[in-house]
């Protein structure tokens, strides 16, 4: 404190300059500063009439007193009673008129009082009024009343309050009370806790008012104060919500990088100072979460959180950013060979079993690192660097590290792109199949019209004719041909025509390849595959952008538009060559597009609009779609085989090949997968799989279709073995929808 506040705020909290005062919190003062400067302007009036009316009375009262020494001197002369009376008169009336003025003195003091009394009692806040000249406080009862007990013998001494506050807050209410009353134009307006009777703190809210001599020298301060606990908390529980995590109590995302940018600002200022971010990612949490429910998902993240927190040192940061996602922010490391050395450590940790609930629960985790550089200037571009090295290390297994480089960047970013184009390519090819789709029921509209007016002539011919059919009834009907020709000839026309209505998507397109029956070679039907012309990239393969669809979630509407072509073509060719009734069309269906609820009705809606058979539509899906919900697969499986459509489980023999469960699946085919009959002619073991697998498909009455037969040595093998379908270069490689039906045509189908 300066010199200037020894004699003033100083001496009057105990004459201790270095005294911690400490927040002094009251509100709505502002109503009562109002009102005491109200009473103040009127308290100044009344005092000027009072002058003006003491000033009369006084002459009245000297005049009295002087007559009545007179009266007094008259009496001891034996003056005349005629004399005497008048003066006696005036004497008793300036006596009437002193008590008058006395009575009406109190009874004003008394109007003030309660009027002040009123006042305070209106007022919720607590007040205190502090004489500085004599360094004394008077506490309201309010006051003492938010303290625990508004009857406490508390002496008028500053130092009771003061001793009250805490300690922590002492030093700023000091601060604020020596600026005040040194003349700082703001305001005194504070914030402090309070001790309680019960022994606990509550937050105080403080406003005041002072006033000064004529030589600007503080001589009071009124305040009241009110109590803001409530507030605090409300305000305390907000904060924590957003910078903390609920479940954990570990820092949040916007907890996280606060401490992140508190780092970059470190490291701007000293160049030796190095940090790094590592980002943790669960591996299969989802699969716990769901397998064991939630509240041991929850109990299992808490036991990591606590895990990973007795790890750490105590300046390094460790938050949750996700659901099963933790980051940590290592301080003070040397070089990249650090962080990896802390990723291995937090790795081994996690490695050790934790048991939940009589429960041993085993988990790994991806971690990405990412270390500081100069060129980073915001905390959002090193979390993002350090998320993409983790999904990076999350691609090459499970359990596995990566540190950031520039590389991954670009390969991010080359990724987005391309994900951005094939969402602009579905939505074209969504587009053009409705277009499609419209105008092939404006061509049948068109047909069904043309036919119903022939038949009209035809009844309209035959009414003509009716006397010479009855004629000739005895003779061969040679007319009933010539009837029935232009019958046959419009419901040849009413068949969709592929080359009419076959589009060309100038992105996205499917290719279908053959499969053959390996006794005949004869087609048999067709497998859908989508390619992707892309306007830069050329010919993109589904290896280039299917994994990509399947994060992204894109895989549902691509898989819907494979399905959808797919049927429809199938459904021209079935048009083209009535006598096949064998043809059948396959398409893969997305792990994601089984799970999604109304599969059977949104399929059984494509068939209605394309106006396919069910029976020439074969679903194929993997063996890990079947294993994952066997309960609601086995149902989904069911209803779609009561519509007609054929099942078949792909790559078998590669995913969990659970063949108890076989028996219970209502498929129709196994597709042996191409790893297999890759080296069917030269390894033992291939071969025994692939006779097992076939002796197992022939016992449960199912089809077989070998993959990726390249060889003719491979398909005179699968031949003799009993194998009935192949696919692969050696047949056809796939083909676009006019090159199969140039190959169906050829074989007479």
């Amino acid at each position: 404190m300066s010199s200037s506040s020894k004699d003033g705020t100083g001496s009057l909290i105990g004459g201790q300059n270095s005294r911690k005062i400490e927040y002094l919190s009251v509100s709505h003062f502002s109503g009562m500063k109002t009102s005491l400067q109200q009473q103040e302007s009127n308290d100044v009036s009344q005092r000027q009439n009072w002058l003006k009316w003491h000033w009369q009375q006084g002459l009245v009262l000297m005049v009295a007193v002087l007559i009545g020494g007179s009266l007094w001197h008259l009496r001891v002369a034996d003056c005349p009673l005629l004399v005497a009376v008048p003066i006696l008169w005036l004497s008793l009336t300036g006596a009437s008129l002193l008590v008058v003025y006395l009575l009406m003195l109190v009874q004003a003091l008394r109007r003030t009082e309660t009027r002040y009394l009123l006042m305070m009692q209106g007022f919720n806040g607590s007040v205190w009024d502090w004489d500085l000249k004599t360094n004394r406080v008077y506490f309201s009862p309010r006051w003492k009343q938010m303290l625990g007990d508004s009857k406490a013998d508390f002496s008028n001494r500053p130092q009771e309050w003061f001793d009250r506050v805490h300690p922590l807050d002492r030093s700023a209410l000091e601060a604020a009370l020596s600026d005040y009353l040194q003349g700082s134009a703001t305001p005194f307006e504070h914030e402090y806790r309070l001790r309680h009777e019960d022994g606990g703190y509550r937050w105080m809210q403080s406003r005041a008012i002072a006033t000064y001599s004529a030589k600007g020298q503080p001589e009071r301060l009124v305040g009241s104060q009110i109590d803001i606990t409530a507030q605090k908390q409300a305000e305390e529980e907000l904060w924590r919500s957003t910078f903390f995590d609920r479940l954990t109590d570990l820092p949040s995302w916007a907890g996280f990088t606060h401490h992140l940018q508190q780092a970059m600002n470190q490291a701007q200022q000293d160049a030796q100072f190095r940090f790094a971010i590592l980002w943790l990612d669960l591996d299969q949490f989802k699969l716990i979460n769901n397998s064991l429910g939630s509240r041991m998902g929850d109990q299992l993240l808490v036991a990591i959180a606590e895990r990973l927190s007795a790890f750490l040192l105590p300046n390094e940061v460790i938050a949750r950013l996700g659901e099963d996602e933790f980051a940590i922010l290592l301080k003070h490391i040397q070089d990249s060979d650090e962080a990896i050395r802390m990723a291995q450590q937090i790795q081994q940790k996690l490695a050790c079993p934790f048991h939940l609930d009589d429960q041993e629960i085993f988990v790994t985790a991806s971690i990405g690192i990412a270390l500081n550089a100069p060129h980073y200037h915001n905390s959002e571009y090193l979390l993002r660097d350090a998320g993409t090295a983790m999904y990076r290390a999350k691609a090459m297994g499970r359990a596995s590290y990566l540190v950031f480089d520039k590389s991954m960047r670009t390969g991010m970013l080359v990724k987005l792109r391309l994900e951005s184009d094939l969402r602009r390519a579905i939505a074209e090819g969504e587009r053009q199949s409705q277009a499609a789709i419209a105008r092939q029921a404006d061509i049948q509209q068109t047909n069904i019209q043309q036919t119903n007016l022939q038949q009209t002539n035809l009844q309209q011919a035959d009414i003509g004719q009716a006397d010479i059919e009855q004629a000739d009834i005895e003779q061969p009907d040679v007319n009933a041909a010539l009837r029935t020709a232009p019958l046959k000839a419009s419901q040849k026309t009413s068949q969709p025509n592929l080359i009419e209505t076959a589009e060309q998507y100038p992105q996205l397109e499917l290719y279908y390849q053959p499969i053959v029956r390996l006794t005949t070679g004869q087609v048999t039907g067709f497998e859908a595959l989508v390619r992707w012309q892309h306007a830069e990239q050329g010919l993109l393969f589904p290896s280039r952008f299917i994994s990509m669809a399947e994060e992204t979630g894109l895989i549902i509407p691509l898989s819907w538009w494979i399905l959808r072509t797919a049927c429809r073509q199938m459904s021209q060719w079935q048009a083209m060559f009535p006598q096949n009734t064998a043809l059948t069309m396959s398409v893969n269906l997305s792990s994601k597009q089984f799970s999604m609820p109304g599969l059977t009705k949104q399929i059984l809606q494509i068939l209605q609009e394309s106006g396919l058979e069910p029976a020439h539509l074969k679903l194929e899906l993997t063996e890990s779609m079947v294993m994952e919900n066997m309960a609601s697969v086995i149902d989904v499986l069911y209803q779609l085989q009561s519509l007609g459509i054929r099942l078949a489980i792909d790559d078998f023999g590669t995913g969990y090949s659970s063949l108890s469960y076989l028996p219970r699946f209502p498929i129709t085919t196994l597709k042996i997968d191409r790893s297999f009959v890759d080296r069917i002619s030269d390894c033992n073991n291939n071969l025994e799989i692939v006779r097992t697998i076939l002796s197992l498909a022939h016992s449960l009455r199912l089809d077989v279709v070998a993959e990726g037969v390249e060889t003719k040595a491979q398909a005179i093998r699968l031949h003799e073995m009993g194998c009935e379908y192949g696919q692969g270069f050696f047949f056809y490689k796939p083909m676009n929808a006019s090159a199969a039906t140039d190959l169906l045509v050829q074989q007479g189908v």
